[in-house]
């Protein structure tokens, strides 16, 4: 059984601590010993500053696990670097601050170290209205985010709520990821080369500062990037060009889950590329509310199957090029072209609807 799933199944016992003027319950895992349970409070716990805690903790290693304990909101003047092996309950508060870097790897307010659970908190990155702004970061590391809310709301070049990359694998779950404000460029999670599971989670990216928001891309899957959401809703609206999903050889695999891409010019569902495969399990992928609206664009040798999914663009469910493949399994295509299939891709149909004009389609 994984780090995380052992968390997950024993998950959290109470302790109780009486002190003289207050009885106090601390939720924990039951692998972190209690001389490890580490209160972090602006008054009358352990440390009151989360990045000294953190500083102030040795030999955390897995048999030997720490947890700090949150009992207020703190304002980081300088980033979390979450050591290994160290958990983060962060009992409903909030950590925020203004962290931004021309360097993406510097641009975080939060670190997340190796078989790090962060958990029930929330996490505000204001940036400071130029370059990077990132929510969370994480490189080469096994780590779970649940029941946190990521914001990221600069006024920067690049925001990324969550940055997750160098074989990283982390699972997210009942978790929420939102930018908004006059963003240039905005990305929800940015996966490269690593492993992300998304489960009964959200991410929204909407802004109504249209103008300022060129794009917007809730999902960015990049060399060889790995992800799975189940149960989970993308949605982006206001921005001039809004994309769900986005994959440049990669893999990913939606179960259960929907995306909503409404951009004002440009709208896309998913974006596949490059010899990426895109696996779509009763769910629903709209692009719509655009200029040019597309369920999902595929280009350069990738393959995409359907199965009991919904796939509606307004200007066209699928467009494919440059020698795509496509199967439809007991799936709905619906837009003014159902499919812009042409000569070299290849589609095949089973137990399917096509609802709207379709342009050389070669549809079994």
């Amino acid at each position: 059984m994984s780090y995380t799933n052992k968390l997950l199944s024993v998950l959290l016992m109470a302790v109780f601590t009486a002190t003289v003027a207050s009885a106090n319950f601390y939720v924990i895992p039951v692998k972190v010993k209690m001389k490890n349970l580490i209160r972090v409070a602006k008054s009358g716990g352990d440390f009151n500053d989360p990045v000294k805690a953190m500083a102030s903790i040795q030999g955390a290693n897995y048999s030997n696990h720490y947890a700090l304990y949150l009992e207020n909101d703190f304002n980081l003047t300088s980033p979390l670097h979450i050591k290994d092996y160290v958990d983060i309950y962060g009992n409903g508060h909030t950590l925020y601050g203004n962290i931004s870097s021309s360097d993406i790897n510097s641009s975080a307010l939060i670190y997340g170290g190796n078989y790090t659970l962060i958990y029930d908190m929330h996490i505000h990155n204001y940036g400071l209205g130029v370059d990077k702004t990132t929510g969370i970061s994480f490189s080469g590391v096994n780590a779970q985010l649940s029941n946190v809310w990521v914001h990221i709301s600069d006024e920067g070049t690049k925001n990324y709520g969550i940055l997750n990359q160098n074989s990283s694998e982390i699972t997210v779950n009942r978790s929420y990821i939102v930018a908004s404000g006059k963003i240039t460029n905005a990305v929800g999670i940015e996966n490269i080369k690593s492993k992300l599971e998304l489960d009964n989670s959200s991410i929204n990216m909407t802004t109504n500062e249209t103008i300022y928001t060129t794009n917007i891309t809730m999902i960015s899957l990049k060399d060889s990037a790995f992800a799975t959401l189940s149960f989970t809703s993308l949605e982006s609206n206001g921005a001039q060009q809004a994309t769900g999903i986005s994959m440049n050889r990669s893999f990913a695999s939606l179960v259960h889950s929907s995306i909503n891409s409404h951009g004002s010019v440009v709208a896309i569902g998913a974006f596949v590329e490059d010899y990426s495969v895109l696996n779509i399990d009763s769910s629903n992928i709209f692009g719509s509310n655009a200029t040019s609206s597309s369920a999902i664009i595929s280009s350069s040798s990738v393959y995409i199957t359907t199965y009991g999914s919904l796939i509606n663009g307004d200007s066209a469910s699928i467009t494919s090029t440059y020698g795509s493949k496509s199967v439809f399994v007991k799936s709905s295509l619906m837009g003014s072209i159902s499919i812009d299939n042409p000569t070299g891709s290849t589609a095949v149909c089973i137990d399917s609807t096509l609802s709207g004009n379709d342009l050389n389609i070669s549809c079994q």
